[in-house]
């Protein structure tokens, strides 16, 4: 197959699974996960498929498809180790410990705690997400929910993902709206999960944690992977 022809197949592959690997990550990091959760997760794990591992393409978006593959085997061998109850037992522990203790959490999921020193809510992330959701007819279910949660992050571009492809929606956007789409998608990774993603990802190992560690590293070579595959559509 000629090279250009097959990157353009292999770029294809990576557009139609960015949404399934947002989606996923949004509901791993949105609240502690149930038993159930963890059970779907362990399958995902051992399975045939998970999205974007097996994108076959050169260079840097090559070389995040296999972090994305080695995070994978990390959690598998997680999952060996402990076996599948005891597994989803860990990933709901995890959460608990490390995002919601009411006796001090160890690593914030606000982007606001990245950006100043006494780690304070509601800084200007939060505003700077909402008004790009608005933009985008982006909706928190509870509008006092600060907007600059990893979750929330990752549902936007969920969305974003969706509208580019006109999946779900009645139809394709137009070559000009296209253009803007992929603008504001391009800006929003910068300026908000990759921005704070690494410190996040260096929070998690410095608190020792297994699942979650492997989790955020996954959620940030999707992004970065994604940031290419939309510099390459503009």
């Amino acid at each position: 197959m000629d090279e250009r022809i097959f990157m353009e197949v292999s770029s294809m592959q990576a557009v139609g699974e960015r949404p399934e690997l947002y989606q996923l990550m949004g509901l791993l990091f949105r609240q502690e996960p149930t038993r159930e959760t963890g059970i779907v997760l362990a399958g995902l794990l051992v399975g045939d498929y998970f999205p974007l591992e097996r994108v076959d393409v050169s260079g840097e978006m090559g070389e995040l498809a296999s972090s994305l593959a080695t995070s994978r085997r990390q959690l598998i061998e997680t999952l060996s180790a402990r076996g599948e109850e005891a597994f989803a037992e860990v990933l709901g522990r995890e959460y608990y410990e490390l995002f919601f203790d009411p006796a001090g959490i160890k690593v914030s999921l606000w982007e606001s705690s990245y950006v100043n020193d006494d780690q304070m809510l509601f800084q200007a992330p939060n505003w700077q997400t909402k008004e790009s959701y608005r933009s985008h007819g982006f909706e928190l279910a509870n509008a006092n929910f600060p907007g600059d949660h990893l979750s929330t992050e990752l549902d936007f571009l969920h969305l974003l993902c969706e509208r580019e492809t006109g999946l779900g929606w009645p139809e394709a956007p137009s070559t000009g709206e296209l253009g803007r789409i992929l603008d504001d998608h391009l800006d929003f990774l910068n300026e908000h999960p990759l921005s704070w993603l690494p410190a996040l990802c260096r929070g998690l190992e410095d608190s020792r944690s297994t699942i979650y560690l492997a989790l955020a590293g996954m959620t940030l070579d999707a992004c970065r992977l994604d940031a290419e595959l939309v510099r390459r559509g503009r």
